[in-house]
């Protein structure tokens, strides 16, 4: 199944127009859209024929932005190795980040 750029971005805008109207009403609204918004955007970066030529400065400020939304998660790895304890809900809050990098590639 091949899905259009207009498609994918017109579907990914519909997620993100309805999160507001959940933000009050709903509990874990944000979390549940989160994942849906990362698989979308991650179906958009990866697929082949979508894929747009990115110039070598582009190419260092994405590779810097994803370099800021994976090292709260590191950072939370790290000072859990050190302590000796694994405790997953510190991870909760960096994963966020990490999960949100695609939807802003």
């Amino acid at each position: 199944m091949h899905l259009s750029r207009d498609t994918l971005n017109k579907s990914l805008l519909c997620l993100l127009s309805i999160l507001p109207l959940g933000l009050f009403t709903v509990k874990g609204w944000a979390s549940g859209l989160s994942f849906a918004y990362a698989a979308l955007a991650i179906l958009i970066i990866t697929s082949r024929s979508l894929n747009p030529k990115v110039n070598e400065q582009d190419a260092f400020w994405i590779q810097l932005l994803l370099l800021m939304f994976t090292l709260p998660l590191f950072s939370v790895m790290l000072s859990s190795a050190l302590r000796g304890e694994w405790i997953w809900a510190n991870f909760d809050s960096a994963s966020r980040f990490f999960i949100a990098a695609p939807i802003f590639m």
